[in-house]
């Protein structure tokens, strides 16, 4: 599995409109399916591939 740095990782979220923030060099995302509020339920996507994070945002 090829890691992404944060960089790489905040890019992809961004281009896809996720709401994202950085916590102690960690990449939380928001998973859009826990409910209505920002931030409800987080996903820490670190150390994921591009190919996870792609599949996780529908592709």
């Amino acid at each position: 599995m090829d890691k992404m740095t944060n960089t790489t990782v905040a890019k992809i979220l961004e281009m896809h409109s996720v709401l994202y923030f950085i916590e102690a060099g960690r990449v939380f995302a928001d998973s859009m399916f826990g409910g209505t509020e920002i931030f409800e339920e987080v996903i820490d996507v670190s150390d994921w591939s591009r190919k996870q994070l792609l599949h996780w945002l529908g592709y």
